[in-house]
């Protein structure tokens, strides 16, 4: 009979926590062997549940559910006399800082297929809610000219200089909105 059947005997074989401790002891770890335990303990995990408002972002400050509502076609008035569709704009705000007073709101449009692009800062908006979450809404006067859809971007900037992430909401022009042959603009 061959050594290859035999079986080893327990005294030969050397459990990985062995190997550990003589590892730690030969590298002058001598006190890391005294705090492993002597045989092995299932570990300890804790387990919680974020809140509800930390669960779907880790972000500061976040806005949301963005909606742009035709209030009046061809009721407001543009620049060179251009008749504009006045719209309501809405969006929710959610800051974990509690940050919301005094917020800066920047708003980008772009029109198509001309690709005319503005960026303002909104002065004049209506806020509801406290400074951790709650909705915003201003109104805006949209001039198509020739141009067939708008895209609005927004982002929003806290008193601490923290930015919010960005919206984005395409609309075609409304039916009866004025045609000039003007450059399509928008304004507070």
């Amino acid at each position: 009979m061959t050594n290859k059947n035999r079986l080893p005997d327990q005294n030969n074989i050397v459990s990985r926590r062995r190997i550990l401790q003589n590892l730690s002891a030969l590298s002058g770890g001598l006190i890391a062997t005294t705090m492993l335990p002597g045989q092995w303990i299932k570990p300890i995990i804790e387990v919680g549940q974020l809140p509800a408002h930390a669960q779907g972002s880790t972000a500061v400050f976040t806005i949301s559910q963005l909606n742009r509502i035709v209030i009046d076609i061809n009721g407001c008035d543009g620049p060179n006399g251009a008749k504009g569709t006045t719209y309501e704009i809405t969006f929710n705000y959610a800051n974990r800082n509690g940050m919301a007073d005094n917020m800066t709101i920047s708003q980008e449009t772009e029109f198509a297929p001309s690709g005319r692009r503005s960026v303002f800062e909104v002065k004049q908006f209506t806020r509801t809610g406290d400074g951790y979450q709650g909705k915003i809404s201003y109104s805006v006067c949209t001039g198509f000219g020739t141009d067939m859809s708008v895209t609005t971007i927004i982002t929003v900037r806290d008193v601490d200089g923290t930015t919010s992430n960005q919206l984005t909401l395409t609309q075609d022009k409304p039916d009866g909105a004025s045609r000039f042959s003007g450059t399509a603009y928008e304004t507070q």
